[in-house]
């Protein structure tokens, strides 16, 4: 039922030459995919672009966020008190 000790080593460090052979075989093709992409030019820069754009983008949309915070809070502070309680359905409140 149970292997022997040197059996399971055995298969164990057969299948860890396996794994090792697998990502040698992974990480010589991720570097042939980049040398090609290198010769085709500027592949490299595109995702580049794009996540600078996408950050741009973002920034933009916090900036925006942040101003119409600003200008809530001031529209609220200068509302007169009472205003809601009189007339509740022009307001909106």
């Amino acid at each position: 039922m149970y292997q022997d000790y040197f059996s399971v080593e055995r298969f164990m460090r057969d299948h860890h030459r396996e794994l090792m052979e697998i990502a040698a075989r992974e990480r010589l093709a991720r570097s042939a995919a980049r040398t090609t992409a290198r010769e085709r030019g500027d592949a490299d820069r595109r995702p580049l672009l794009l996540i600078a754009a996408l950050a741009g983008s973002g920034r933009a949309l916090v900036n925006l966020g942040r101003r119409l915070e600003r200008a809530a809070a001031a529209a609220s502070r200068s509302r007169p008190a009472g205003f809601c309680e009189e007339s509740p359905t022009s307001a909106g409140c």
